[in-house]
């Protein structure tokens, strides 16, 4: 048998004045490094607890991701919580201790300008000195060693503890979104601005997928690497909802209401300009009016059975343009609840009817 042994198995024994000196293999230093730092029992709990930098939404020392498709306020969402994070403000009906914010635009900057000029006008309040949007010649790229190390000590020198990667398309230029070995390089990077933070969050905004049922475009790594993942979708007569798709910490909240109000900025030589902010609402009642319609349509139905994209073909064509979620939430779920419909098979197949015996009660 050959006495070959590997690098990692090698032991040296030196004699030097008669004492036998033992170096450890690298795996043997390995095991003693993880010994020692074994956490036993009880010890556990000495581990710090979870952390909030917003409570009971995002974890602190975390990665979230914001999608939406476009143009439904993933945007509008990031900007107006990076501006209560920075002011000390409050989201979701709590108070929130002011810290620096990174505001990382690397799209749309003017655009990005005039929401926070119409925040400032609507709250009638002067932007905080904590919000930081750098004006970079170039946009910083998650796949280039330099721009994150950049990144990172802009960081570290501001004491920023949330930063928001607008968008995520824009700042991972080149990459195979669809290959986890790419995911996996970006995701290494966003863990070092992250790190960088501090115990901060970083929030990347994203798109949606063609299918925005199967959440955020790109590969699946990406779900799997982040510890939060928010839905911003649109609700219907210009609301918008977060929902949250998935949390590493704490139990999932309820999702949340909001809509955009149209402010007028000043005139900019004669040309008359306006933005939007985005104000949080209560969940949206019923729609009884799109109750009624919903019945019309059923009723005259040969078939006798509908599916929700049938029904929402229907409606259209009765002048009632409605969203997939806002048919559900506002209709569908609440008329199945109290028997008013009844449903057959599941997922697409999901086809619903009226009661044989039984009238709408609103």
């Amino acid at each position: 048998m050959s006495d070959f042994k590997k690098p990692s198995e090698v032991v040296l024994s030196i004699v030097e004045a008669g004492e036998v000196i033992h170096e450890l293999s690298p795996s043997e230093e390995l095991v003693s490094k993880w010994q020692a730092n074994t956490y036993r029992g009880s010890q556990i709990l000495d581990i710090e607890p979870q952390r909030w930098n917003v409570p009971g939404w995002i974890p602190s020392d975390s990665l979230t991701v914001v999608y939406a498709a476009p143009g439904v306020g993933k945007s509008f969402y990031a900007l107006s919580l990076a501006i209560e994070v920075a002011r000390g403000g409050e989201w979701v009906g709590t108070n929130l201790e002011p810290h620096p914010v990174l505001y990382v635009a690397a799209e749309r900057l003017t655009t990005l300008r005039d929401r926070a000029e119409a925040w400032s006008v609507r709250s009638e309040e002067l932007l905080p000195s904590n919000l930081l949007l750098p004006k970079f010649n170039t946009t910083p790229q998650l796949t280039n060693p330099l721009h994150v190390e950049a990144l990172c000590g802009l960081i570290e020198a501001e004491g920023v503890r949330f930063v928001v990667l607008d968008t995520y398309a824009m700042m991972t230029q080149g990459i195979e979104e669809n290959s986890s070995r790419d995911t996996g390089q970006i995701m290494e990077a966003l863990s070092q601005i992250r790190q960088a933070t501090r115990g901060g969050s970083v929030m990347m905004v994203h798109h949606s997928g063609k299918d925005s049922s199967k959440g955020a475009r790109g590969s699946t790594a990406l779900l799997a690497a982040v510890d939060l993942s928010i839905e911003i979708a649109s609700g219907g007569n210009g609301r918008i909802s977060a929902t949250v798709r998935k949390s590493n910490a704490g139990s999932v909240p309820m999702p949340e209401w909001y809509e955009l109000e149209t402010v007028p900025l000043s005139p900019l030589e004669g040309e008359s300009r306006s933005s939007a902010v985005l104000l949080p609402t209560g969940a949206p009642r019923k729609d009884e009016a799109l109750e009624l319609m919903v019945i019309e349509v059923l009723e005259g139905c040969s078939s006798g059975s509908m599916s929700a994209p049938q029904i929402r073909a229907a409606l259209l064509e009765l002048g009632r343009e409605c969203s997939p979620s806002h048919l559900d939430r506002t209709a569908l779920k609440p008329m199945l609840n109290r028997g008013a419909l009844t449903v057959e098979g599941k997922a697409r197949a999901t086809r619903y009817s009226l009661p044989s015996e039984s009238s709408l009660s609103i």
